[in-house]
This record gives C-alpha cells, structure tokens and sequence, in this order.
C-alpha cells in the first residue's frame, strides 16, 4: 500500500521548499511535489519502507532549517506506476558549469549528455545525495578547482551519502579515496553510483561508521558536507587528517558568521567562501 504524506506549512518559503524536496530525494520516496498554488510538500511512500523514520528525519531537517510551524497528514493512495511518474520529475540538470547530472534511465540518451562538461550519473534512492542540492554543488566546484592544478590527489569524503562526489573526486583523477557514511543504505548506493558511472572501486575504500573509526592519514583533500551541527561536533576528529585543504558545506548563509567564527578558533585559514542560494561552502587551509 503507497502512503501519501503532506507536509502542511503556514508560510510558503521558496527556499525552504526547495531544500526539503531535495532532501527527501535523497530517500526511497517514489515522488516529491510542491504546488505553486498552496503551502505543501507530498511525497509518496511504501508502506512496507518504513515511511515513518522518513517522515522523523524530515522533521529534524525542517528543525534544521528553523522551520516549527507546520502539519503533517498521512493517507493510504491508489497504485499506479509511480517508477515513471517520478522519471517524469526527475530530469537532466546542469549542477554548475562544470558537471551535469544524468539520471539512470536517461542513460541512453545521447543527446542530453553535455560536451562541454563532466556527465554524472545518478540514481535517486536511498542515500541523501542527487546533486540538486546547492551543498553539493559548491563541493564539486571546489574539487574541480583543487584537481585542475593538483594530479592525482587523495580524498576523503566525509559523510558521503550516495557517494556523488566521491565519484566526482574519481572522474576528476583522484589517485585514492576513503569515504564513509553512518547510514547503512549508503553501502549499497555508493558502489552502484561508481558501477552505473564506469568507474572501477580501485584504491576507493567505503565503510559505514564515523571518523572516530578512522586511522589518521593524510589526505591532500578532505570534504565535510553534512549540517552544521554535525560538522561542528566532528570538526576537531577531521582535522589531523587534512594534508592540504579542508572542503566544507551545509552552512546555511544565514548562519555564516557565526560558523566563521567557530572555524577562526580552531586557527582554520579562509581560502574562499562561496554562496549557492541559501548555502555556503568554504575552502580552507589547516
């Protein structure tokens, strides 16, 4: 049985919507929809995949985001064939000027593929992580940076997700990768973004746990893309393994000078800040 969930919100927020689309994207959801014409957000749920933890982590995001006041109403929906309606959503982007995001059945499809920039494939799932997401794609612009100058670097991905730019970091030459996610449904989505990508798990190492699980080793590259709160908590544990430059996101804007100076006591150099809509990511030094 599908279970139709609708988030009911007081205020209509752009920025708010979109962001929360994004992040339940990043579950087996079947669809997200939001309306021009009235303050919801739906989304689609087996019954039988567990749509109430979704649901609970959709409400830590929404408290994330300062967002309190709104409703939520669960009802059982008729069948139909909701694998294609959400294909009909989820269509090929340009993430920034420098990678394009292709989703899976797409793939055969010659003629969206762009020439003029790296192609990623990917498929919407179980682990937060498309490449909609304004995080994802500062993170991405700031590895392509470092790569154009930098051959053969190492990477640590921290808190990985789907593994998107650790197949980023892969397809830009990275010569080594470890990457790491505490959502167990990560595994599985990881090593098939690699495999729909043609990319081999040669010198890429996964596993599920923290950082804490870790062996200190250097890494010419380390990215920190989850929320702030987190990234404050395990900031301290990830430094030792910075061996050039420490990649951050998932920074509300808003909320940047206050993180800035947080990284400013742990004596982090500030290479550059950059703003995607409400989000800011930053490239530092140790």
């Amino acid at each position: 049985m599908l279970k139709k969930i609708v988030f009911g919100f007081k205020e209509k927020d752009n920025f708010v919507f979109e962001s929360f689309a994004d992040f339940l994207l990043g579950f087996d959801v079947i669809s997200v929809e939001t309306y021009e014409d009235n303050k919801d957000v739906v989304f689609l749920a087996l019954e039988e995949k567990s749509y109430l933890q979704v649901i609970e982590k959709a409400k830590e995001f929404l408290s994330f985001l300062g967002v309190k006041d709104f409703d939520v109403l669960i009802e059982d929906f008729e069948e139909k064939d909701w694998v294609e309606e959400f294909k009909k959503f989820f269509k090929p982007f340009d993430m920034n000027k420098y990678f394009r995001i292709i989703p899976l059945w797409e793939k055969e499809n010659n003629e969206i593929y762009a020439k003029d920039k790296l192609n990623i494939i990917v498929e919407p799932g179980q682990a937060f992580g498309t490449g909609l997401h304004g995080t994802t794609s500062v993170c991405a612009e700031f590895l392509k940076k470092y790569a154009d100058k930098n051959k053969g670097f190492s990477l640590l991905d921290v808190g990985t997700g789907s593994g998107i730019l650790s197949v980023i970091g892969k397809k830009l030459g990275a010569k080594k990768i470890t990457a790491f996610d505490i959502d167990p449904n990560a595994s599985g989505v990881f090593v098939n973004h690699f495999e729909i990508n043609k990319l081999t798990l040669e010198n890429v190492n996964f596993f599920i746990g923290e950082i804490e699980d870790l062996k200190v080793e250097k890494y010419d590259v380390v990215i920190v893309n989850i929320i702030e709160s987190i990234v404050r908590r395990i900031l301290k544990s990830v430094i030792p393994f910075v061996g050039d430059r420490l990649i951050i996101s998932g920074i509300l804007e808003k909320d940047s000078k206050g993180f800035e100076e947080f990284l400013e006591k742990l004596n982090l150099k500030l290479i550059e800040k950059r703003i995607k809509g409400e989000w800011a990511g930053y490239l530092l030094e140790v």
